[in-house]
């Protein structure tokens, strides 16, 4: 399977258990190719999602590949400064809803 079809199916799985969370809200953009993120999850205080009631907004990043099957625990290789950057991201963006 080549590496759309796989990033497609992955964002679709992340999304589909982040709308299953009923006060969390995706916002996963297909294709991206910007550095860090793939998109956000936006989060409410509560089930009702209106503007009043968002808490913020965190940044996501989509990683797929193809396996065999599924097992109960996966590990991915992840370059530190990525993880880094990502964790740099979301300390701007938590000062930015303060």
């Amino acid at each position: 399977m080549n590496n759309i079809k796989i990033e497609k199916i992955a964002s679709n799985a992340v999304s589909k258990y982040i709308t299953d969370c009923r006060s969390l809200v995706p916002d996963i953009e297909e294709n991206d190719k910007t550095p860090i993120g793939d998109g956000d999850i936006y989060v409410y205080c509560s089930t009702d999602i209106c503007n009043d009631n968002l808490a913020g907004r965190y940044p996501l990043q989509v990683k797929g590949t193809e396996v065999e099957h599924f097992t109960e625990i996966a590990h991915f290789p992840v370059r530190v400064n990525d993880l880094k950057k990502f964790a740099q991201e979301v300390r701007v963006k938590k000062t930015q809803i303060l």
